[in-house]
């Protein structure tokens, strides 16, 4: 049986009451609402449930959700009181917040702070969506979706045996920072120009279904599942064409993709990149170009996440608010261990 935890902040009718804490009592000749007004104010203790649900997915083991409860917005709490409880629900960083909040009929006092929605933007409350950002290859996926791709396609015959020593020799510029991103989707884009895209995508998804599923071990898995149960922004943002990374994201649930893109022309790829390719230095403007297209900005978010494993992404790691370096790579490790970043590891080591 799997188990989540029940984080709940608050005041109870009595004040919060938490194991070890001792239960404050009214003194004689202290009138009841005074009591009421001592007890408003004190500070919200947090009390750690674990709730056993039989059948919880795997992937939502030991997920987090924080309760607020019974913070009575009012004459006598004004802003900094709610700003407290704000600060102490960030700090646990649950995966979920659930806030039933109720004000007093009254309104606040004259003078005091007015709790306008405004004041809940997501810099300071846990319940606004983060923007978070994966990158693909090395960190969602355990391999590279290309080298992968290539491989299989020449097992089947549809590309010759000539092109993975190709393949070797733009992989080892890529891990030495040195790659040349054009040259190299010109090199793979090229193998797709010989049939349709209607062609092309049972193809793909056989590859994706054979090859690549294997690859997305349960902490990949997990670490989606989070921030989209918390009602975060995400998205996928590779250097890896859309039409092989469109396959693989569909594993994850579709989450929204910020890719290079293939030009397309009659239903067949060109062999060209349609616009910047989605790589280095290019990555955070792409992250922007796509808010932009739905209406949003990168200062929409006050927390902005990016999983990445490869220290050719250090241009968007740098420009987020929260770096996370997955299984990286040893020039990333490096600079991580220097700048104190948090480092996971999600690799599946899938054969094949």
């Amino acid at each position: 049986m799997a188990a989540a935890t029940l984080r709940r902040a608050g005041m109870t009718a009595l004040g919060a009451i938490a194991p070890g804490a001792g239960i404050a009592v009214p003194l004689p000749g202290v009138t009841a609402p005074a009591w009421g007004v001592a007890n408003a104010r004190r500070t919200a203790r947090v009390v750690e449930v674990d709730v056993p649900i039989e059948g919880l997915p795997a992937v939502l083991e030991g997920f987090t959700i924080a309760q607020v409860s019974d913070v009575h917005v009012g004459p006598t709490i004004g802003h900094g009181y709610v700003a407290s409880i704000v600060g102490a629900v960030n700090r646990l960083e649950a995966g979920a917040v659930a806030v039933p909040v109720s004000r007093n009929a009254a309104g606040p006092a004259a003078g005091s702070a007015s709790i306008r929605p405004d004041d809940a933007r997501c810099p300071t409350m846990p319940a606004c969506p983060d923007l978070v950002l994966f990158d693909l290859d090395h960190t969602l996926l355990d391999g590279d979706s290309n080298q992968l791709w290539l491989g299989w396609l020449v097992e089947r015959g549809a590309v010759p045996a000539t092109r993975l020593a190709q393949q070797a020799d733009h992989y080892a510029r890529y891990e030495a920072g040195m790659l040349d991103i054009d040259a190299y989707l010109a090199f793979h884009l090229s193998m797709l120009v010989e049939r349709s895209v209607a062609d092309w995508r049972p193809l793909r998804d056989a590859f994706v279904a054979e090859r690549i599923a294997p690859r997305i071990g349960p902490a990949a898995q997990a670490a989606v599942a989070h921030h989209r149960a918390r009602g975060d922004t995400l998205a996928v943002v590779t250097a890896t064409h859309d039409f092989l990374a469109e396959g693989i994201v569909a594993l994850l649930g579709a989450p929204p993709l910020v890719a290079t893109r293939c030009q397309v022309s009659g239903g067949r790829f060109t062999g060209r990149v349609d616009g910047v390719p989605c790589f280095a230095h290019a990555k955070p403007g792409c992250v922007r170009d796509w808010l932009a297209a739905a209406g949003r900005r990168w200062e929409d978010f006050g927390t902005v996440r990016f999983y990445s494993d490869s220290a050719n992404d250090l241009p968007l790691l740098e420009a987020v608010t929260h770096p996370v370096v997955v299984d990286p790579d040893p020039r990333l490790a490096a600079i991580a261990a220097e700048r104190g970043w948090p480092s996971q590891s999600w690799a599946r080591n899938a054969g094949g």
